[in-house]
């Protein structure tokens, strides 16, 4: 996870990076963004548990239906229990990307790291989805192209107006060759 608005991670900060600096900032940065998250959802739920009490408190004055004070009475639980009990964070773990070709262009995934069956709202929503580019296809091979001070070479995919990169560093001499399903020892 990365942080939104001023902490963005930019590929002018990327350039400048060597690769471990990259990764403890990836790391550091990953962080932040599940605390920010955390913050952000215990006030959406403080903002929902005040809201179901007040409603629950006008119901009850009015003797209204006692199905439906039950069902706010559990809906209020659930968001108390939320609240009372956030889950810690959990770092990240690093695996490999995997890729496979279709006739369209390379689908590439990430497998899954374990997260704790109990989530904290949003926060941890957004930690169990490691995997936001997994159904893009990825059409367009890019060549080496500088960047800053480096060069980069990688995927494209254009959905929508946007276009999601998955780069990697390389020397400006480097030639991409790209395996195919006929290659040796490539099975898809």
């Amino acid at each position: 996870m990365m942080p939104t608005g001023h902490q963005k991670l930019t590929l002018a900060l990327v350039d400048r990076l060597s690769t471990g600096k990259l990764i403890e900032t990836a790391r550091n940065k990953d962080k932040q963004a599940y605390k920010q998250g955390v913050k952000t959802q215990r006030a959406t739920l403080a903002d929902s548990i005040a809201g179901l009490k007040t409603d629950l408190k006008s119901l009850r004055q009015s003797k209204s239906n006692s199905t439906q004070i039950k069902t706010l009475e559990r809906y209020l639980k659930v968001n108390q229990s939320i609240y009372d009990n956030p889950q810690s964070y959990s770092a990240p773990k690093s695996y490999q990307l995997t890729g496979t070709l279709s006739s369209n262009g390379e689908q590439f995934g990430l497998k899954l790291f374990p997260v704790k069956t109990v989530q904290y709202g949003d926060a941890n929503v957004i930690m169990a989805n490691a995997t936001p580019f997994n159904n893009l296809t990825y059409s367009k091979r890019l060549q080496p192209k500088q960047f800053g001070q480096h060069h980069y070479a990688g995927y494209q995919a254009d959905i929508t107006g946007y276009h999601y990169q998955l780069l990697t560093r390389v020397s400006a001499n480097t030639k991409i060759i790209y395996d195919t399903a006929k290659t040796t020892g490539v099975s898809k």
